[in-house]
């Protein structure tokens, strides 16, 4: 059999090298899913050491971390399958892997538009909501930027428009309606315009029952929940009460890793079809892609029931937990809203926050 020679990359035609490495880049068309930890700046694990992105404001008093991809393992918060580890050494590689990353992300349009950004942005007040929140024509908008890995620096390039934040807290006394101003591709001093979907981990010792005792306490009730119990469901709520919504969309969503799916359901490239056929005219399906999987934002009443529980008994027999939670939610930040606002009958539209469920399927 004849021994076969490839020619070194260096000698192919540029045109050839040219598409290998716009392939190398993120594919067009799909949101993705970028995971980051916020950590107190006193209190960083050894495992993020060189993995934090510089400070944005001095009265910061946590940092944003991201995930090493070196030594991790799958499911451990450490991790990191996140989207923008598909092309994030491009940046600099060399000078023909960075000229596929501006044919890729643009970054020279957007100049324009993050000048304008910066003027909007005063330390006294809370910036205006982003046209990047209500236009289209932001959602391939990319935020490049630094992260300090060791004694080297690598960048990462995330579209906060569309790309779900699935962030991982580490004290619930973080706020994370405050994130906007800390997260180096979503601070409008950076000149950026916020961001559009952020993801948390449900917790499933969270329960309605809590959550209603949690309401009577904030209403004055005697005190039965512990205070870091107390602090988690007053997180959930204000922050449903402090994110603005989109429309119709849903912008704040919980994964529950116990949801499966069912035996005789559709295979994930089947659901996603299925999704976009069943969508109305008007509705955005939300789907989301990680590494090696994709979560589903259910907004349907029936796509629920092509999920189930790994384990039933450890749900009391329900696979509508998690839409219960998130209902009752709902209804304890809007009761909370209207007791807190002079004319409780007329709340604003998006005064309070849905949080929408995401169904990981492989």
């Amino acid at each position: 059999m004849a021994t076969q020679t490839f020619s070194p990359f260096g000698d192919l035609y540029p045109e050839i090298r040219t598409m290998i490495w716009d392939f190398a880049t993120r594919p067009h068309g799909i949101r993705g899913v970028q995971h980051f930890s916020i950590f107190p700046c006193y209190g960083v694990p050894a495992d993020f050491d060189g993995h934090i992105a510089p400070v944005i404001e001095t009265s910061q008093m946590e940092v944003v971390g991201a995930p090493s991809t070196i030594d991790s393992t799958t499911g451990s918060p450490y991790s990191n399958n996140s989207t923008y580890t598909i092309d994030s050494g491009l940046w600099t590689a060399c000078r023909e892997s960075r000229a596929a990353m501006f044919r890729r992300y643009r970054p020279d349009e957007w100049a324009d538009f993050y000048e304008v950004q910066k003027k909007k942005y005063s330390p006294s007040r809370e910036p205006d909501r982003s046209v990047v929140h209500l236009s289209s024509t932001y959602h391939n908008m990319p935020a490049t930027f630094e992260m300090n890995h060791g004694e080297k620096s690598e960048f990462f390039t995330v579209l906060p428009a569309t790309d779900l934040i699935f962030i991982h807290l580490t004290s619930f006394r973080q706020r994370l309606w405050d994130l906007s101003k800390q997260l180096p591709f979503a601070s409008w001093k950076l000149g950026f315009g916020g961001m559009c979907h952020i993801a948390l981990e449900f917790d499933p010792s969270w329960s309605i029952a809590e959550l209603e005792q949690y309401q009577q306490e904030w209403e004055g009730g005697p005190p039965e929940l512990s205070v870091e119990r107390w602090k988690e469901y007053d997180m959930l709520v204000q922050t449903s009460r402090n994110v603005h919504a989109r429309g119709n969309l849903k912008t704040l969503w919980l994964v529950d890793r116990r949801l499966r799916r069912e035996h005789l359901a559709p295979t994930a490239d089947q659901l996603e079809a299925i999704l976009k056929i069943e969508a109305m005219p008007d509705e955005e399906r939300m789907i989301f892609h990680e590494d090696d999987c994709r979560y589903f934002g259910t907004t349907a009443f029936y796509e629920r029931w092509l999920w189930a529980y790994e384990d039933e008994g450890s749900v009391d027999g329900s696979r509508d937990t998690i839409w219960q939670f998130v209902h009752s939610l709902q209804w304890v930040a809007t009761v909370q809203a209207m007791d807190c606002d002079g004319d409780p009958w007329n709340l604003p539209l998006g005064a309070v926050q849905r949080w929408g469920v995401l169904l990981q399927s492989s």
